[in-house]
């Protein structure tokens, strides 16, 4: 025991005590970025995705305004030359000790697949540099996206980021697990970690910043939340992503296509409302001709149980729904391997079902798959990759592209719903096709 004045102390205290005085002389306090103005920014789809855009950044305090400035040609940055300007109010970030601010600015009334040139900030706080982005196209015809869920801040991720945007999509897909740094306040540097790849990764050749939409994964949520608040179960997710919808689940009419995103029972469960949501959703979208699902744990898992909680119950709440819109594909997540299915339908093989894709291996560490594929898996494998999927105005066009640029599988699904599926690669695919390796069995 030791005495500080009058006090008796314990040693191990008095060794933390230590600890964190020197911390604070060695400038090893709480995580704080190293930041000047505006960071991390990025980009996500409004509801009208072909006449708008949400731009978003952060800044540390003092408080400023949200501003954009953009124009439809380059202004190099020069923030007082460009032609139009929206204005925001920023959110404080209180849950982490920089108090960040998170801005998030809509842009509305835009042309249609046109580039726009901007900077974010103020006058307070500086600008950023210019980006550039492009609103989407009304119709879907040669409309490019990639998918991919469960990256975190690897080489590998990095290495799957920059290949992704070389194929120049018009938008990306993630399916939760982004960061995998949700847990803590501390976490706020690995997902300045994640923001810093994707901003520097996801860009074009021609320069533009990819937008990116996203759904909730189960590392995006706290160990143990205080409250049933989306904001407090998932503090870093809802701050940063919550404004795509006022729930967890929304949908987007991107082109031709209707794209619903949904919460395989991480903020909410799969029965009740958001069931009903989507029933209603999907007959909205009913005579649209092609229709994607999005979520991240599967109802055909690849290396999971296939009779699991997330799984089974998907499968009787939603797989009914699939059926019956003619969904024509569905990206799963969370196994951190590759597959793609039979199409299904009616827990069937069928060759008017969906064709359900995953299973989320966008930079983690592939887990291994059964040595011999599932009833309902066409091809699986341990291997870290991305989906590019292509839409002309008769096909479908999905190609996975593992960590070495190569297209290692690939099929073809006519836009018409009801058609078989084809196994045999495009004509026009320019890159080698290499058949994945399947090996050892699931844990």
């Amino acid at each position: 025991m030791y005495r500080i004045g009058n006090q008796r102390i314990a040693a191990p205290i008095l060794a933390f005590v230590s600890l964190v005085v020197l911390a604070s002389f060695l400038g090893c306090g709480p995580y704080r970025p190293d930041v000047q103005g505006p960071f991390n920014v990025y980009l996500t789809l409004p509801d009208d995705t072909s006449h708008g855009m949400v731009v978003n950044y952060h800044t540390l305090p003092p408080a400023a305004n949200s501003e954009v400035r953009y124009d439809t040609v380059s202004r190099a940055g020069t923030a007082d030359t460009y032609s139009s300007h929206t204005e925001g109010t920023p959110q404080a970030f209180t849950y982490v000790p920089d108090g960040r601010l998170v801005h998030c600015v809509r842009l509305q009334a835009l042309a249609p697949a046109t580039t726009y040139y901007f900077v974010v900030g103020d006058a307070k706080s500086g600008y950023s540099k210019e980006y550039k982005f492009r609103t989407l196209p009304e119709h879907s015809e040669g409309l490019t996206f990639v998918n991919g869920g469960d990256m975190g801040t690897s080489d590998a991720a990095k290495t799957l980021l920059k290949l992704a945007a070389a194929r120049e999509p018009w938008f990306a897909i993630v399916g939760g697990d982004l960061s995998y740094a949700s847990r803590a306040p501390s976490g706020a540097k690995e997902w300045d970690h994640w923001f810093r790849n994707w901003s520097e990764c996801m860009v074009t050749p021609q320069g533009y910043s990819i937008p990116i939409v996203t759904t909730v994964g189960n590392h995006e949520l706290k160990d143990q939340p205080a409250s049933p608040a989306f904001d407090d179960r998932s503090p870093f997710y809802w701050r940063f992503f919550g404004h795509q919808g006022e729930h967890p689940y929304f949908s987007r009419k991107i082109g031709d296509a209707a794209f619903v995103f949904l919460d395989s029972g991480n903020l909410v469960p799969h029965e009740g409302a958001q069931t009903e949501w989507l029933a209603a959703e999907l007959a909205k979208y009913k005579d649209a001709p092609v229709k994607f699902a999005v979520y991240h744990q599967p109802l055909y898992p690849s290396y999971r149980d296939f009779e699991g909680d997330s799984a089974a119950v998907g499968r009787k709440l939603w797989e009914p729904l699939f059926d019956q819109y003619r969904v024509a594909a569905a990206f799963e997540h969370h196994d951190h391997t590759f597959k793609r299915s039979k199409r299904i339908k009616n827990n069937e093989v069928n060759p008017e079902g969906t064709l359900y894709l995953g299973d989320g291996c966008f930079g983690q560490k592939p887990r291994k798959v059964d040595g011999k594929p599932r009833w309902y898996l066409e091809k699986s494998s341990s291997t870290a990759h991305f989906w590019l999927v292509n839409q002309t105005k008769d096909t479908l066009r999905f190609q996975a592209i593992n960590t070495e640029g190569k297209v290692f599988d690939e099929c073809t699904l006519p836009v018409a719903p009801d058609a078989p599926v084809s196994n045999a690669p495009a004509a026009a695919a320019a890159q080698p096709v290499q058949q994945p390796e399947t090996a050892g069995a699931a844990k």
